[in-house]
């Protein structure tokens, strides 16, 4: 990976009433701490405050019963109908009961900066962050305003970025490289963004230096050739004038491969494009 990764950190266990850490809810624990019906949006359709309505009441069901993968469906279908945040509450819950750590994360970081009053938000916030010694981060740092994680472009704006992702194997790009990068529960990967320095390269150095002195070699051996005297001094000149122009293509075509090779190296993934 080289400098592409700058350090990958250890996180902190934080405790939650909803933690999947906890799952199955005691049996100590109320049947369920769900949020009733949420009120319906005016301008929704009455067919589609019915569908809705049975949604939200097929999921409040199933979480009952403890078949949270169904109350995850039907809550989605719920919010997907007629969005609430009391609907969006009852599917982070019911994601992070059924095991869905990182779609549960999501449903509270929504309801984060959808609950109607700041006691909701700080509870939806608590909720989201004690689901993160589950789940993984990776933070993009430095000055590149593009990177790509799993093949889905990022955009790095005031210099930092996080996204949260499940534990496991992500592949991680930027102008600086690619890579795969196994990720553990619990742990924040930091990434460097900022573009690679380009540096003169040798072979061009080279190659130019060549060039240029069979420049001088051609310059010189062509008048030589037709004011030397003698045959072996016109001899020598040819030689050096046809040197030297050699010199010079080979010197050429160098540089040329070079740089077709410099492109291919250089060629930006697709997603690093704006």
């Amino acid at each position: 990976m080289g400098a592409l990764v700058l350090g990958l950190l250890g996180g902190e266990a934080r405790a939650s009433v909803w933690s999947v850490r906890a799952l199955p809810a005691p049996e100590s624990s109320p049947p369920s701490q769900l949020r009733r019906a949420a009120p319906q949006d005016a301008a929704t359709t009455e067919a589609v405050r019915r569908e809705a309505a049975a949604a939200f009441a097929d999921g409040e069901a199933a979480f009952e019963r403890g078949d949270y993968e169904t109350a995850s469906a039907r809550f989605d279908r719920a919010q997907a109908l007629s969005p609430h945040p009391w609907t969006l509450y009852n599917l982070a819950l019911s994601h992070a009961r059924a095991g869905h750590a990182l779609a549960a994360w999501r449903a509270f970081d929504a309801l984060a900066s959808q609950a109607p009053g700041a006691p909701e938000r700080r509870e939806a916030e608590r909720e989201r962050d004690a689901l993160l010694p589950l789940l993984a981060q990776v933070r993009f740092e430095g000055s590149g305003t593009r990177a790509c994680l799993d093949g889905e472009p990022v955009r790095v704006y005031g210099g930092a970025a996080t996204r949260v992702v499940e534990p496991g194997l992500h592949r991680i790009t930027t102008l600086r490289g690619d890579d795969n990068v196994a990720l553990d529960a619990g742990t924040t990967l930091q990434v460097d963004t900022t573009p690679p320095r380009r540096r003169a390269d040798a072979t061009v150095v080279l190659a130019a230096v060549g060039i240029a002195g069979g420049t001088i070699a051609t310059g010189g051996g062509i008048p030589a050739a037709a004011l030397a005297e003698r045959p072996v001094a016109q001899g020598f000149a040819a030689v050096a004038a046809i040197g030297g122009t050699a010199a010079i293509v080979a010197g050429a075509v160098a540089i040329a491969r070079h740089r077709r090779a410099q492109a291919a190296a250089r060629a930006v993934p697709s997603c690093l494009r704006p």
